[in-house]
């Protein structure tokens, strides 16, 4: 993608961001509704590598991972797994 047009801000980010967004949501959601053991599936192994290493994440995506490690924390047990696109395709 070349440079915008004068009248355009251009706004990149990476797909990382969404995905960090979405799995946090998902573990909210799942506490909300009582679960108390989960196993998050995510098809971003960006994603699921921060969130299985336990040193502290720099990246852009920090605030979301740590919010996730921490309300994770509030589930009996709570696993991260990697799953490729086409298992989660097959799983909506």
């Amino acid at each position: 993608m070349g440079p915008p047009e004068t009248s355009f801000v251009k706004i990149n980010f990476d797909a990382s961001f969404l995905e960090a967004i979405r799995c946090l949501q998902g573990i909210q959601m799942r506490l909300d509704l009582g679960f108390r053991k989960v196993v998050v599936g995510e098809d971003s192994i960006n994603v699921i590598k921060k969130l299985q290493n336990q040193k502290e994440d720099m990246s852009m995506i920090r605030d979301y991972i740590e919010d996730a490690r921490i309300e994770s924390r509030d589930f009996e047990e709570c696993m991260f797994r990697y799953v490729g696109r086409n298992a989660n395709e097959t799983a909506n």
